[in-house]
Parts: C-alpha cells; sequence; structure tokens
C-alpha cells in the first residue's frame, strides 16, 4: 500500500470518527449507559405503550404500573404521568409518578409523589444536582435532595434521569403546619397554560396555586396569600423597609438572589419561582430553589429553539425565548435590590457562608 493511500485512508477514517463524535456529543450524551454503581429504575407500563404515553397529554395519568428498583425493590400500583411545559415537547420526556403510600426512595426520603427529570438541555446532567448542593450549603428553605439514576422504561433504556421528591407540602418537602398554608410558583413564561393563574395588583406578576395543606382552606389560603403579597409590593414601592422586613422572610429572599447569581440561572426570576406561607399569621418566604437545567451559563436557549422548530412542535411558547413579555422578571427581588437594607443584608450572608464555603467543598 503506497504512502499517498495510507495518508488518504486515514484522513478519511479521522473524518468519521470526528462525525461519530459530534453525533454523540450532541445526541446521545443523554442516552448513555453509564455502567457504574447508578442506581436504576424500571417502570414496566401496563395498559399504555411507552409511544403513546410521550405522544399523548402530559396530564393524563396511567395506573396500576410496576417500578422496579436496582432489579430487586419492585412497588406496585404506580401512576406515571407527563410534566412540564415546554420540557414536554422535547425528545427525552420528563415525567412524574405516583406512588400508593409514601416511600423513601434511594435514601431520598419519604414521598408519594416523586418527579424524573430528563435535564435534556443539560448536557452535563449535574446542573440540577449542584444547585442544590449549594442551596442546602447556604441552607435556603426545604431545598430539594435528588439523585440521577439509568431509566428504563418497560426495559427500554430511556437515558440518565435526576429523581426527586415533587415540592408540595407535605413533611419531606415543604413541612408546613397551619391549615390555610400554601405553596405557589411564580412564573412570567408559561403561566397562560395553566387552568388557574393570579396577577398582581402593581406589578402585574403571575402565580399558579401549587399546594394547599388542608384542601377545605383553599379560598382563604388564596385569598390571605393574595392580600398579603399586593401588601409587600405596595411597600416596596414606597421603598418601606421596616414594613416589608414585617411581610416577608427577608433572609430567605437574599438567599434565593444569591443562589440564583452564584449559579448564572436566568430562570429564576420568572419561572420556577417557589413562595410559601405558612397560614395567614405567618410572613412570606422564598424557597424552595428548583429548576436548574439553564444555570451556569447553560447557552441552551439556542438549541432548545433549533430543536422546536426541527421537531415541529405545536407549542404556544416556543418561541419564548424571543418575547418581551414572557420573558418578564417577577418584580420582588429586583425591588428589593433598590433598598441599602437589603444590599447590605446580601453581603453579609454572602460573607457569612462563602468564608466556608470552599473548606467545605474541600472536605466533601
Amino acid at each position: 500500500m503506497n504512502k499517498k493511500r495510507i495518508i488518504v485512508i486515514s484522513i478519511f477514517i479521522i473524518i468519521i470518527l470526528c462525525i461519530i463524535s459530534y453525533m454523540f456529543y450532541n445526541y446521545n450524551i443523554n442516552k448513555l449507559d453509564i455502567k457504574s454503581n447508578i442506581p436504576t429504575i424500571n417502570i414496566k407500563l401496563s395498559n399504555i405503550t411507552l409511544e403513546e404515553l410521550n405522544k399523548g397529554n402530559k396530564e393524563q395519568q396511567y395506573n396500576n404500573n410496576t417500578m422496579i428498583i436496582n432489579n430487586s425493590n419492585s412497588i406496585q400500583n404506580v401512576s406515571i404521568k407527563g410534566r412540564g411545559n415546554s420540557t414536554w415537547n422535547w425528545p427525552k420526556k420528563p415525567y412524574q409518578i405516583t406512588l400508593d403510600k409514601k416511600t423513601n426512595i434511594l435514601n431520598l426520603g419519604e414521598s408519594k409523589k416523586w418527579i424524573l427529570l430528563a435535564n435534556f438541555v443539560d448536557e452535563s446532567l449535574l446542573r440540577n444536582h449542584m444547585a442544590f448542593y449549594l442551596g442546602n450549603l447556604y441552607e435556603t428553605n426545604y431545598t430539594s435532595k435528588g439523585e440521577n439514576i439509568s431509566l428504563y422504561i418497560n426495559n427500554q433504556y430511556q437515558g440518565i434521569y435526576y429523581i426527586v421528591p415533587k415540592i408540595s407540602i407535605n413533611s419531606t418537602s415543604v413541612d408546613l403546619l397551619n391549615d390555610d398554608s400554601i405553596l405557589v410558583e411564580f412564573d412570567n413564561n408559561t403561566y397562560f397554560e395553566e387552568d388557574k393563574y393570579y396577577t398582581t395588583n402593581y406589578y402585574k406578576d403571575n402565580f399558579i396555586v401549587k399546594d394547599i395543606k388542608n384542601k377545605d382552606k383553599k379560598e382563604t389560603a388564596i385569598n390571605n396569600f393574595y392580600k398579603k403579597y399586593n401588601e409587600i409590593e405596595k411597600e416596596l414601592n414606597n421603598k418601606n423597609w421596616n414594613k416589608i422586613k414585617e411581610l416577608i422572610d427577608i433572609d430567605s429572599f437574599a438567599k434565593y438572589y444569591i443562589i440564583s447569581n452564584l449559579t448564572g440561572n436566568g430562570d429564576s426570576y420568572r419561572s420556577s419561582f417557589y413562595m410559601y406561607m405558612d397560614g395567614n399569621n405567618d410572613v412570606i418566604h422564598a424557597g424552595p430553589i428548583w429548576d436548574f437545567d439553564l444555570g451556569f451559563y447553560n447557552n441552551a436557549p439556542e438549541k432548545i429553539k433549533d430543536i422546536e422548530l426541527d421537531y415541529n412542535y405545536n407549542n404556544k411558547v416556543a418561541n419564548y425565548f424571543n418575547d418581551e413579555k414572557l420573558n418578564k422578571d417577577v418584580s420582588i427581588i429586583h425591588e428589593l435590590l433598590t433598598i441599602n437594607e437589603f444590599k447590605q443584608l446580601v453581603k453579609d450572608i454572602y460573607n457569612k457562608y462563602s468564608n466556608n464555603l470552599l473548606d467545605k467543598f474541600k472536605n466533601e
């Protein structure tokens, strides 16, 4: 074989390897079956195919399925449904599973409802986990604890998923005591997809109700929260710091701001911005922190738009990254940052926790 032919063949092989590597990195990274000690979950569907589940209405819940953890622990009567807003339209689907009773899965705490995050746009598969780790270091309220798993459905490998208890009012997630306690999510991106949402009086931010401690107290809980939050907006507009301190847990909002900035999470103030109030006599708290697949300066928005167009998704928010109205931040953090006392609080909390932050990372 002459030298020229060897060079041509070598170049051809290199080109083929580059193409394969490129395809693997940009598409198959989420389908990689990592042979390690990562836990496995296999969901065996009973009355529906995987294709029907993925192409159907995300709100349709399918019952009587079986979940097998690490090829040994079998859980019966598992319900499964889709979840997410725009994320449900992406090729790798996120799911919610519901069990008959509270169960401690992978030592993450007892819960009936669990979320299987696909992390499709997070090629590191670590952004949510690292954000929760950071949130726990800063002692943010009710920060989630999750675990990466290999997910199988009907013995068919789906990729690496992140399992975490669903954010709700219960002893594992947001542990509130009073019957009129409430958990809400502020979302200025996809609020209109919900059956019911509420718009605040002054800054026109939008929130949806995620959970009520006692469903019989639903209207009371919503009215109490709505009234107090509108009062907060009024006092923010007046820059009345003394009154604001009586209405909100200022430390929780300062920590929320710090975590959002440390993680470079542009979603933090626009959607998945959770707040809660443990009854009418309580202040409003920020948290738990949630949704960091676009955090740590992920450049995924351009990819998302391309993917949605390539797959011809009929989604009302397919182009919301370019929509100024939908991209509007929830105002409370920005307004708090116009008050010197809050800015000083942020500095104090940051300094308090950051002094030992590197040491904690080194010792983990």
